[in-house]
C-alpha cells in the first residue's frame, strides 16, 4: 500500500512540475505570435494633390492605357508586413533616384530591394531576384506603379505593362514611396490612377 501511495504521489508531483513548463511553452509561442502580428500593419496610404492627371487621358501615345479616377478604393485595406528593414545597403538606385521594385505576381505583392547579380562588373540581376523587404496585401486587381512613368514597354513585342520601379525618398519618418494605382487588362487597356499616392516603408 505504501509503495502504491508513493507512486501515486510521484505521478502527482511530476504532473505539477510539468504545468509550469507547459505554461512557459505556451507563453513563448504566444510571444512569437504577437511579434509576427506586430510586423503586419494597416498601411497608411495617402492620396496626394500633386501631379494629378485628367480622367481618360492617355498614359502614353504608344499604348491604349488611360488614366482613371480610383478615389473610391478603400485605402485602409492596404496592409504591409516588414521582412527586413529598408536600408542604404539594400535599396536600389536608378538615375540617382533611390528605388524599390514592387512586384505583384499571382496575387502576391512583394517590395523588393536591390538585385546584386554581377557579370563583368555590371549588375545583371533581375529586379524580382533582390531581397524581399516587405510583403503587401492590396485591394483586388490593384498593383502599384511608378508615379511619373507608370508603363514600361516589352522590347520583344512592344506591349505595355505596369512599371513597378517605385522612387523612394528618405526623411525623418523613414522611406517615403510615391506611386499610382494600376489595373491590368489583358487587351492592353490598362487603367492608371489619376492621383499619386504615398506611403512609408518602415
Amino acid at each position: 500500500m505504501k509503495r502504491k501511495l508513493f507512486l501515486m504521489l510521484g505521478g502527482v508531483a511530476a504532473s505539477m512540475t510539468a504545468i509550469p513548463a507547459m505554461a512557459a511553452s505556451c507563453a513563448k509561442k504566444e510571444t512569437h505570435k504577437n511579434k509576427d502580428e506586430d510586423k503586419t500593419t494597416t498601411q497608411l496610404v495617402t492620396m496626394l494633390e500633386e501631379n494629378k492627371k485628367a480622367k481618360d487621358e492617355p498614359v502614353d501615345k504608344k499604348s491604349s492605357a488611360q488614366y482613371q479616377d480610383m478615389s473610391d478604393i478603400d485605402l485602409t485595406t492596404f496592409k504591409l508586413t516588414i521582412v527586413e528593414p529598408l536600408t542604404e545597403d539594400n535599396i536600389g538606385e536608378h538615375n540617382h533616384n533611390k528605388q524599390v521594385f514592387i512586384n505583384t505576381f499571382k496575387g502576391e505583392t512583394k517590395i523588393i530591394g536591390k538585385s546584386t547579380g554581377k557579370s563583368i562588373g555590371k549588375s545583371t540581376g533581375k529586379p524580382w531576384e533582390g531581397p524581399t523587404i516587405a510583403t503587401m496585401i492590396l485591394p483586388d486587381k490593384i498593383s502599384l506603379v511608378n508615379a511619373d512613368k507608370p508603363l514600361y514597354f516589352n522590347k520583344k513585342d512592344n506591349s505595355a505593362k505596369g512599371s513597378g520601379f517605385i522612387t523612394v525618398v528618405k526623411d525623418t519618418n523613414g522611406y517615403l514611396a510615391k506611386f499610382r494605382l494600376f489595373k491590368y487588362d489583358k487587351g492592353g487597356n490598362h487603367k492608371v490612377s489619376t492621383a499619386v499616392y504615398s506611403m512609408y516603408i518602415k
